[in-house]
């Protein structure tokens, strides 16, 4: 009989170490902070109102550098002959864009 019990508590530490490396997993995970920040609504809103400001920041920025290097490069192209005429309605068109997105 003592050797059931020997084997029994032998599985039993065994499981009990199982649960104790899935508990230190779980606490590294950061699962407790995020079951923290997911029970606060208010946290929720702030945080995506800042990253949707964030986004539309980044987006103007962006945008605002791809216009200018596209009027650049097609202020290279207008003295070509032949195609210039596309390229100056094309920087026209362009210019009139950046305009309308700056207001």
């Amino acid at each position: 009989m003592s050797k059931k019990y020997e084997s029994e508590e032998y599985r039993l530490r065994e499981t009990t170490k199982k649960l104790e490396a899935l508990l230190r997993g779980l606490k590294k995970s950061g699962l407790e902070d995020f079951m923290t920040y997911m029970s606060s609504p208010w946290k929720i809103i702030g945080v995506n109102f800042l990253a949707g400001i964030a986004r539309g920041f980044g987006f103007l920025i962006g945008m605002t550098a791809v216009m200018a290097v596209l009027i650049w490069a097609t202020s290279l192209f207008v003295d070509f002959p032949l195609i210039g005429i596309y390229f100056a309605n094309l920087q026209n068109a362009l210019e009139t864009i950046a305009e309308v997105v700056r207001q």
